[in-house]
Parts: structure tokens; sequence; C-alpha cells
């Protein structure tokens, strides 16, 4: 892996563990990328310490979403983006979430970095 490509997976680690602690209110939380309206966060751990199993189990279908939509802005943020995807894009990145839990212990971020990093040319803005 080169130097660019190290620095562009640890940029975009940083920006997942930073975003999105829940515990309802308006935004996120400071560090959270997507504010209010139907993306009012609700899961209240971090997704740095939701697995797998929590995403797949224990989060309901828009706290999912909103964790896919936190996430994927927070890494388009790092690429330039300075807009909210579109529902269709949230959908396919928290669908692509989903597929890639292949075991329940594995953290959201890590999941969420690998897909946006390998599928860069259809999540990237």
């Amino acid at each position: 892996m080169g130097m660019r490509r190290t620095v562009a997976v640890v940029g975009v680690g940083i920006v997942f563990a930073l975003s999105g602690c829940g515990g309802g209110g308006s935004d996120t939380d400071s560090g959270g990328a997507v504010s209010g309206g139907k993306y009012e966060q609700t899961w209240a751990k971090s997704y740095s310490d939701t697995t797998c199993s929590d995403f797949q189990s224990e989060m309901d279908k828009d706290q999912r979403r909103v964790a896919a939509a936190d996430m994927l802005v927070s890494a388009q943020k790092v690429d330039g983006g300075d807009s909210l995807p579109s529902d269709d894009l949230i959908a396919e990145f928290a669908s692509g979430i989903d597929t890639a839990c292949v075991e329940g212990s594995m953290k959201l971020t890590e999941i969420a970095v690998g897909l946006y990093l390998t599928e860069g040319a259809r999540f990237k803005p």
C-alpha cells in the first residue's frame, strides 16, 4: 500500500471513528456529519463501538440508515464533498455495510471504511 493510500485510509478511519455517537437530539453529536430531520440519530453507542451484530440485530431500520448516512457524509467530506448524498446512495451504503458484516464482532467503522475505500467509484463525491 502506497503512502497516499495509507494516509487516505487513516484519514477516513479517523473521520468514521469521530462521527456519530447518537444519544438523540437534533444531530448525531458534535463530531457527526448529518443533523436533524429524517437523519436524527437515536443510536446511543458510538459507531466505533458498534458491532456488526448490533447493526444487524439491535439497530432498527432508521438507525441503520442514519448511521450509514453519517459515515458516508463524513467520508465524502474528506474527499471534498459538501452536500448530503441521495437517499438511494445512502441506502446502497447501508446495504453494503449489511452485506460486508459477515462476522458479528466486526466494528461498524471498520466495515464502513473498507466499503468506502474499495467501492470509491460508487461512493466518493
